[in-house]
């Protein structure tokens, strides 16, 4: 069976948001909150499908307060052939990958739309 370990996932999460200049080591007149709800990998005959949800709240600079909680998917799929534990591992970690990036880019999208001055930088808290 394939597993990504907790470690794993929120050092892709934290990768996926400094990809787009969401983080916690700056500045910024925006800021949003990230929390992984959930990830999961199902294996449905030849194929792996990875899920993540992440829970966002936004506050851009002009609010007092954070949004409500917005919910975004990411999902991948990944034909996956025989194949050993450890390229399995890998497969699952990859898959994962993409589905974080899947969702932080609807993260992005929804920043740039929320927050009127997002594209620069956003600080994550």
């Amino acid at each position: 069976s394939s597993n990504v370990t907790e470690d794993t996932l929120y050092s892709l999460l934290q990768q996926s948001l400094e990809a787009m200049n969401v983080s916690p080591d700056i500045e910024a007149a925006n800021s949003v909150k990230v929390v992984l709800n959930r990830a999961f990998i199902k294996t449905l005959g030849s194929n792996m499908v990875a899920t993540v949800v992440l829970n966002v709240k936004y506050k851009p600079d002009y609010a007092d307060e954070y949004s409500p909680a917005t919910t975004f998917r990411g999902q991948s799929m990944n034909v996956n052939a025989s194949v050993s534990e450890k390229e399995s591992n890998q497969i699952a970690i990859d898959a994962m990958k993409t589905a974080i990036d899947d969702a932080t880019k609807r993260i992005k999208s929804s920043l740039l739309h929320n927050c009127s001055d997002a594209l620069g930088e956003i600080e994550a808290v």
